[in-house]
């Protein structure tokens, strides 16, 4: 987990106000199943363009799935 801003400006004070930041800008992980499935997984609020879409793929040795939900 990895915090890029350390502050940002407070809510309902126009920009005069600044904050310290107390949320993660993104998370990642790496995990192995049981069976010696391996996963990843990433959340980052700060990918520039990607409006907070979110993606799930599977991949597996038979096939993938790809499914992207619009928020």
């Amino acid at each position: 987990m990895h915090t890029f801003i350390k502050e940002r400006p407070i809510s309902g004070t126009a920009g005069r106000k600044m904050g310290r930041v107390t949320v993660d800008d993104t998370s990642m992980f790496i995990g192995r199943f049981k069976n010696g499935a391996i996963a990843n997984l990433e959340a980052t609020r700060f990918a520039l363009g990607r409006k907070n879409h979110i993606r799930i793929e599977i991949n597996g040795s038979l096939g993938s799935l790809f499914l992207i939900l619009r928020t």
